[in-house]
């Protein structure tokens, strides 16, 4: 609960009191420090603009430093990232305290450095339909988004699969197997 309000470093513990027959539980809790978000810097996006960076991120200065948005910003980064045909971008944060000591109201402000090493751009060579009995091959790929070309999706490819599925299925197959295999 209190790592959601920006307090990184609270502690809980707990002790048994007993007295005669009866049992106290005592919660000792331990806040530690409010952790707030001084700033957001990127480095190494090349191929994603920094103003669309900090959309996708939405760490506003000011409010507590919560690790779990943290994450969510950072899962965002890498979807954008695989969306644009980065299959294998690495997002990385490296967090720092700006000014030492905390601040006069006890706050630690901390710079968000989120690293990304993009890595190369991965492009379709080719989509190719192959086992297909029942449908033609035309009937097939006009179900596909996925074009020679364009940046490799793995979600892409994925929609492309069930979008397969789905069509068999709809055309009264009662049992399909999609199998999607890089060349």
């Amino acid at each position: 609960f209190l790592s959601g309000l920006g307090y990184r470093d609270a502690v809980v513990r707990h002790s048994r009191e007993t007295e005669g027959d009866e049992l106290s539980i005592v919660f000792m809790i331990e806040r530690g420090q409010l952790y707030e978000v001084g700033s957001v810097l990127f480095t190494g996006s090349g191929s994603v603009p920094t103003a669309e960076l900090e959309r996708l991120v939405d760490l506003p200065s000011g409010q507590p430093l919560v690790t779990r948005e943290l994450d969510a910003a950072v899962s965002a980064v890498v979807d954008r990232y695989s969306r644009l045909g980065f299959a294998t971008a690495n997002v990385k944060v490296v967090i720092s305290e700006v000014g030492n000591p905390p601040q006069a109201d006890g706050v630690i402000r901390v710079r968000c450095r989120i690293e990304i090493v993009e890595g190369p751009l991965s492009r379709i060579r080719s989509v190719v339909v192959a086992g297909n009995r029942s449908q033609t091959r035309e009937a097939v790929e006009a179900v596909i988004q996925s074009r020679v070309g364009e940046p490799y999706s793995a979600r892409q490819v994925v929609a492309d699969r069930d979008a397969i599925r789905r069509q068999y299925l709809n055309s009264g197959f009662e049992r399909v197997v999609v199998a999607v295999e890089p060349r």
